[in-house]
């Protein structure tokens, strides 16, 4: 259902605008996360590639899961931990994104696009996050004991 949004099936890439967008909070400090949402899913999903514009580490945690994001520009902003200095880099981001031509994008993000949207409904994936939350469990067993 998503394919069909203009927002996914009339793109070659999406800011992904996650709710959480911020890593640190005056007062707090660093926030868990990365934290996703459907906003991440549904490009995964429609076959588009991501521009990270949530928490740090979103890139890294996803390329732990097995996603792969080669696409023609950098995406080293994605774990850039101070949140002003990631957000002027996604805007240079965006002037490189929107200067290249759509056939350089396109190609350029092609094999990763269909890696994640197949990864997506993986038997990997699958195991991959099965893995995580049994450590997590445990992680919170020994601590409630």
């Amino acid at each position: 259902q998503s394919a069909q949004l203009p927002a996914y099936s009339c793109a070659l890439a999406n800011c992904i605008n996650e709710t959480k967008d911020v890593s640190w909070v005056e007062g707090f400090g660093d926030t868990p996360g990365p934290y996703l949402t459907e906003k991440t899913w549904k490009p995964l999903h429609s076959g588009v590639a991501l521009i990270f514009t949530g928490q740090m580490h979103i890139k890294s945690v996803l390329e732990e899961a097995g996603f792969t994001f080669d696409y023609p520009w950098a995406n080293d902003y994605a774990d850039i931990p101070g949140d002003l200095e990631r957000l002027e880099k996604i805007i240079e981001l965006i002037d490189t994104v929107t200067d290249l031509s759509f056939e350089d994008i396109l190609s350029g993000v092609k094999e990763s696009c269909e890696h994640n949207k197949d990864h997506l409904f993986s038997h990997s994936l699958k195991n991959y996050i099965d893995t995580v939350n049994t450590k997590g469990l445990q992680k919170l067993e020994a601590i409630i004991k």
